[in-house]
């Protein structure tokens, strides 16, 4: 018979075993489960790495997309005419550091317009854009692109692009009158023979003779309403009130109203000097001294040749090494200024278009710059020449509406002059005369056909400008006799292209240094089908 004793030792024994037992038993789930939290740590990173990726790849697309737009816009900003361009004329095929005007982002995915290195490189990202312009709207295409192979992310946008300021007026000044004129007598009026087609601002008051027509706004920063005065007993009049009728404007778009001040053209042509050295034609006398040369236009190609009579001769070109265009048309070459990287022609001297070549026709986009001043012998006309004028809108009768394909700077330090000896005349371009004047050369001159008052009124040559006049001071175009009809000289038609507000010329000196901005925009499906350059 056993002890109680060894009863009693055998019991705290099995149950000292028991007790290991258990702990051994927790001891090796808790290995087990050691063992098995890597493994479904590792598996669950495994399976989220596609995901974390995609969600990487989605947010860096769109930064590369943001990239391409900016991008863009510093190049708009520093070429208006940058507009225009596209995959189909910065020559994509061809070698980006050996050609003029390509730009890769135009061709396949770019990190800048002449390189195709990513962006970043964790992930990879590259961007591309294409553009439409249609009625001078501009939308642009930017596509973002992240990762490689089938991780890769493409997201598209596309923007409506805008300029913050325009060229809104058919007719700008700062001055109405001449320097130092201070009565009525030595005043420039608009007389019954003419008809501004598009907003007219002055800095001044409008001098008014008889009834011309004004079929849009009217506006002047002037003091006092209503901002136009006649002369009445050589004393200026505003609205020639309290005094008999002298003037009866027809304002077909209400009464002049105020505006604020504006001051457009008060650069100089220099900024325009460095772009022409790089990207265009800059052209001048031997050690660069001032000179003048002779332009003929015939399409979309220019050909220019030494004026005679310039004591410094023969004018050259002179562009900087960096400039890769390898043609500016020295020695009275032909040049196709599309071709350029920038159709940008700037003389250091005085420029004169058409002289005894009869009508010129420009067909792209061309901006002529002159130290001195540009005189325009003949027509000048883009192909869609014949423009008409209906409810406050251009319209060309050839259905091009308002000729969104051609736009013709004239940019001239001092003048931009007509002598044309009073033959009707039609000029389409945006004309700025920084510190001078648009003016007649031949104002002197009498209409045909005209012996007073009563013989054949209204008998003088028109003058056609589509396009935008801006002059420091208003120029002397044409006299009008005793009942404010067009005596010599000639009779004004001034048609606004309403394209200027979003397309320009070459580095066109804009008001108040505009700058481009994204209107508004819409993302696109993601994926290839969308991307901006199909294909790549």
């Amino acid at each position: 018979m056993l002890s109680a004793t060894f009863v009693r030792r055998c019991r705290s024994l099995g149950r000292a075993r028991d007790q290991s037992g258990q702990a051994m038993l927790i001891v090796l789930a808790a290995l087990a489960l050691m063992a098995t939290v890597p493994l479904v740590v590792i598996t669950t990173a495994v399976n989220q790495l596609p995901l974390t990726t995609g969600n990487l790849n989605w947010n860096a697309a769109y930064e590369a997309a943001q990239a391409g737009l900016n991008d863009y816009l510093q190049q708009v900003d520093a070429n208006p005419s940058y507009t225009q361009w596209s995959g189909n004329n910065t020559g994509c095929s061809a070698n980006p550091q050996t050609t003029p005007n390509v730009n890769d982002a135009f061709c396949e995915w770019a990190s800048s317009p002449t390189s195709t290195s990513p962006l970043a490189t964790n992930p990879s990202e590259w961007y591309e854009y294409s553009v439409i312009t249609t009625n001078g709207k501009v939308v642009l295409t930017v596509s973002g692109k992240a990762g490689t192979g089938s991780r890769a992310v493409v997201r598209t946008f596309t923007y409506q692009m805008t300029p913050q300021a325009t060229l809104d007026d058919i007719y700008w000044t700062n001055y109405e009158e001449p320097s130092g004129c201070t009565t009525p007598s030595c005043a420039i009026y608009f007389g019954s023979s003419d008809v501004l087609n598009g907003p007219v601002f002055s800095n001044d008051y409008f001098n008014i003779s008889g009834s011309p027509t004004f079929n849009a706004t009217v506006a002047s920063s002037s003091a006092n309403a209503p901002y136009w005065r006649c002369d009445y007993n050589n004393a200026w009049l505003l609205g020639c009130q309290g005094q008999p009728a002298t003037a009866s404007p027809i304002f077909n778009d209400g009464a002049p109203t105020y505006s604020p001040n504006e001051n457009i053209i008060t650069n100089a042509t220099g900024p325009d000097q460095n772009p022409a050295q790089t990207l265009g034609c800059y052209i001048a006398g031997p050690n660069n001294t001032s000179t003048g040369i002779t332009i003929t236009l015939s399409g979309n190609q220019l050909t220019w040749t030494t004026t005679p009579g310039y004591p410094n001769q023969p004018a050259t070109v002179q562009n900087l090494l960096a400039n890769k265009n390898t043609n500016c048309g020295a020695g009275g070459a032909s040049v196709t200024f599309s071709s350029l990287g920038s159709a940008l022609f700037y003389v250091n001297g005085d420029i004169v278009i058409g002289s005894s070549q009869g009508a010129q026709q420009v067909q792209g986009f061309l901006d002529l710059v002159s130290t001195g001043s540009i005189t325009i012998d003949g027509s000048v006309q883009y192909p869609s020449a014949d423009i008409t004028w209906n409810g406050g809108t251009c319209v060309a009768l050839t259905g091009e509406g308002c000729d969104t394909q051609d736009a013709l700077g004239l940019i001239a330090e001092n003048n931009v002059i007509v002598n044309d000896n009073n033959a009707a005349t039609t000029i389409d371009a945006a004309m700025v005369a920084i510190q001078g004047s648009f003016y007649n050369a031949a104002a002197t001159n009498n209409c045909p056909g005209y012996g007073g008052p009563s013989n054949n009124p209204n008998n003088c040559p028109v003058l056609t400008v589509f396009g935008s006049i801006a002059q420091n001071t208003r120029g002397l175009v044409g006299y009008l006799d005793g009942n404010s009809h067009s005596t010599q000289g000639y009779a004004k038609n001034y048609l606004y292209d309403s394209s200027l507000q979003t397309l320009w010329p070459p580095f066109f000196i804009p008001p108040a240094g505009a700058t481009w901005t994204p209107k508004n925009y819409t993302e696109l499906k993601p994926g290839t089908s969308n991307e901006a350059v199909a294909g790549t």
